[in-house]
C-alpha cells in the first residue's frame, strides 16, 4: 500500500488497484491528537466524525450524503447495493443496512464504506467493461463464516466476470504478534493460520484472508496486502486492543466513477 496526504490528514492506497483499475478508494488512519475517527456510533463525537467524512468525500470527489454504511455485526451477509441505498448511514447511524458486513455495487457514484479498528478491511474491485466493487468487514468472526468468498462469488456473478479479472487488497489490521486468543477463538482457525508463542495461541489474520480470498479464485499476484499492525502501529491506527473498545474507528472507503 502506498500513503498518500490530502489537506493535513494521511491515508493508504492500494497500489495496484490503483494502477491496474484507477478506482477511487482510500484507508483512512488516526489524525493528530488521536483524531479521525469516522464512526457515528458508541458514544463518539459525530460532529467530528461528519467532518471526517466530508473531508474524504472531497478526496473521493463524492457527495457525503451518499455514503452507504453497514450496521457491522461480525457475520457474513453482504448486500448488493445500487443508487436507491445511496445516503444509508452517510449521516445517521439509524439509517445504517442492518446486519451488514459487506457491500457491493456494480453502480457509480455510490461510495462504500465499512470501518475497522483491529478487524480485516477488505476491497475487493473488478475493471473492464462491467466494473463491480466490494468493500468487506472482516474479523475472525467474519472470517470463520466465510465472507469473503461469498463477497468474491457475489462480485464474480454481478459482474460476469472471470477470476483473473478481480483484484483484491487487505488494508491494516491486527498482526500475528499482537493477536493473542484463547482456544474459544483458536478452534475455529485453520491449521495454517495460527501458531503458539509459548503456550498461547496467536493468530495471522492477515494471512487468513488472503488465504481466502485465494480460495476464492482471486490470483495470488493480484492480492495486495499491508503487512501493517494496527495495535503495533496505533500511533497512525485506531485499535481496539491497544485503545480500548471506546476508541474511534477508521474506515475503508471506494467508488466507483
Amino acid at each position: 500500500m502506498r500513503w498518500i496526504e490530502f489537506e493535513g490528514r494521511r491515508g493508504l492506497v492500494f497500489e495496484q488497484i490503483s494502477a491496474e483499475l484507477r478506482l477511487p478508494h482510500v484507508f483512512t488512519s488516526k489524525g493528530p491528537g488521536g483524531g479521525g475517527n469516522l464512526s457515528l456510533s458508541g458514544g463518539r463525537s459525530a460532529p467530528e466524525a461528519l467532518l471526517e467524512r466530508d473531508l474524504w468525500s472531497r478526496y473521493l470527489a463524492v457527495n457525503p450524503e451518499h455514503w452507504v454504511v453497514g450496521w457491522q455485526t461480525h457475520g457474513n451477509h453482504v448486500a448488493v447495493v445500487s443508487s436507491q441505498e445511496r445516503g444509508r448511514g452517510a449521516r445517521c447511524p439509524q439509517t445504517v443496512l442492518p446486519n451488514t458486513d459487506g457491500l457491493l455495487t456494480a453502480q457509480s457514484q455510490v461510495p462504500l464504506y465499512v470501518a475497522g479498528a483491529d478487524c480485516g478491511t477488505v476491497l475487493i474491485a473488478v475493471g473492464g467493461s462491467h466494473p463491480g466493487i466490494a468493500t468487506v468487514h472482516a474479523g475472525w468472526r467474519g472470517a470463520a463464516s466465510g465472507i469473503l468468498g461469498r463477497a468474491v462469488q457475489q462480485l464474480r456473478e454481478l459482474t460476469a466476470s472471470s477470476d483473473e479479472q478481480i483484484y483484491a487488497g487487505v488494508a491494516p489490521c491486527i498482526g500475528l504478534a499482537s493477536f493473542e486468543v484463547g482456544e474459544e477463538v483458536a478452534e475455529h482457525v485453520p491449521l495454517p493460520w495460527k501458531t503458539k508463542f509459548g503456550s498461547r495461541w496467536h493468530v495471522d489474520l492477515e494471512g487468513w484472508l488472503a488465504g481466502q480470498l485465494l480460495e476464492a479464485g482471486v490470483p495470488q499476484n493480484q492480492i495486495e496486502l499491508s503487512a501493517m499492525d494496527t495495535m503495533a502501529e496505533n500511533h497512525q491506527f485506531f485499535s481496539h486492543r491497544g485503545d480500548g473498545a471506546h476508541t474511534g474507528r477508521q474506515g475503508l472507503i471506494a467508488v466507483l466513477p
